[in-house]
């Protein structure tokens, strides 16, 4: 018996490296994490483990190393180049470089004969010469921004026209990014006040593990629809006209053609990004001073939009780099994983919630149904709805009251205590 339970551990243990290997060798290859439905490029499931595909042999023979040999080779023989297909198709990028991948869109798989870019090879002879030139071009790089601008403001099947960033705008700062310090001291004070008003803090420290638990769900899905309606409000390039909102759309957009770049960013300013816009929720919590419940249920709608940002940057992340709860969270579903988001960055039309996509299959249907289209103005609409929901559900009727604790609950077990000791 205990041979046989020693020979399954060994089996299992021989067979971790197959299936943890992509991991470590995604940060090895450009755009590693970007290609629709796929974590692991060298073998045949694209999860990991088992066979590998003729790209996975082809890296293998080259050391794992994407050399300007691999990089123009065509592997799965669909006649487009490995580079091509993996957006590098002059095979400038080296890993630890300062060159990045020309584009992270209309990627496809250099182990797939039935998976092409059908993106036309750009003239790398001229790219040479301005690649000392790069950080200057706006948007990043000269030879994807043209090809980007073309592929994502101009798709003909969404409704109305879609306005192209303006170069000026680009230049500014979004009012978040400019607001950043006084937004954050303002969070930070309103939600002291929240806290430690109205006995707030001590009813959260009260309440019971059932209403907990309750609250926090509840918190969790406002908190993903939230997530996704603000997606489809930043990502829809018929914003980028508009006062304050349109400076903010242009720069999230960009991300989309160097999406690696979220991950660069400092964490914290990354993280605390979306204070100034949050005060519009500290705000509406402030005003209905006597709904606990509200106050409650705010306070953790708050800190779960914290998390909201870590989990999209984590989803941009190397799985290797990123830390082990979040990971497992990851593939738990409580967070969003690489290859649900990847599924957005490859189509930008689906996979809109960049906190764990539990909603994502009822936006999807609303806008492959085209109840409200991808580029559709009605869903900043949707958004305030969602970021007020709370708010106005307390104002008109008594349904979030059950998530304060009850007076009994609220009560210390000394005073509790006491109480029982008069009445006897």
């Amino acid at each position: 018996m205990a041979r046989s339970t020693g020979a399954a551990l060994l089996a299992v243990l021989s067979l971790q490296p197959l299936v943890s290997a992509h991991v470590a060798y995604q940060g090895l290859l450009p755009n590693a994490l970007n290609v629709y439905k796929t974590v692991a490029l060298g073998h045949v499931t694209g999860t990991g483990g088992g066979e590998l595909n003729a790209f996975g042999l082809a890296f293998k023979a080259h050391n794992f190393v994407w050399t300007k040999e691999l990089c123009e080779e065509d592997s799965d023989g669909d006649g487009e180049s490995n580079g091509l297909e993996l957006g590098d198709p002059c095979c400038r990028w080296v890993k630890g470089g300062s060159v990045q991948p020309d584009r992270a869109w209309q990627l496809s798989h250099p182990g797939k004969t039935s998976d092409k870019s059908k993106f036309e090879p750009p003239n790398c002879a001229a790219a040479e010469l301005v690649v000392e030139e790069e950080t200057a071009v706006a948007g990043g790089d000269p030879l994807s921004s043209e090809s980007y601008t073309t592929f994502y403001y101009g798709k003909t099947f969404v409704s109305g026209a879609a306005a192209a960033p303006d170069t000026a705008a680009k230049k500014s700062q979004p009012i978040m990014t400019q607001t950043r310090l006084p937004g954050s001291i303002l969070f930070g004070l309103g939600l002291s006040l929240i806290l430690f008003t109205n006995g707030t803090a001590q009813a959260i420290w009260n309440q019971s593990l059932p209403r907990r638990a309750a609250t926090l769900f509840l918190g969790f899905v406002l908190v993903d629809n939230l997530s996704a309606s603000l997606h489809l409000v930043l990502d829809n390039p018929r914003f980028n006209t508009w006062p304050v909102i349109g400076v903010e759309a242009q720069h999230f957009q960009g991300h989309h053609n160097h999406p690696w770049k979220i991950a660069e960013e400092p964490i914290l300013p990354f993280v605390c990004g979306p204070h100034a816009g949050m005060l519009l929720i500290v705000a509406t919590i402030l005003i209905n001073r006597k709904h606990q419940g509200l106050r409650i249920l705010s306070t953790y709608i708050l800190g779960l939009i914290h998390i909201m940002m870590l989990s999209h940057r984590w989803a941009h992340t190397p799985p290797a780099e990123v830390p082990f709860v979040p990971r497992i969270c990851q593939q738990l579903g409580l967070l969003v994983s690489h290859e649900h988001h990847s599924m957005h960055h490859a189509t930008f039309d689906n996979n809109y919630a960049i906190f764990a996509g539990i909603v994502d299959p009822f936006f999807n249907f609303i806008v492959r149904s085209r109840v409200l289209d991808e580029r559709s103005r009605g869903w900043l609409t949707v958004l305030a709805i969602v970021a007020l929901a709370p708010a106005l559900v307390s104002r008109f009727t008594r349904y979030l009251d059950w998530i304060a604790p009850e007076k009994e609950e609220s009560k210390s077990a000394v005073a509790v205590e006491y109480e029982k000791d008069i009445a006897v």
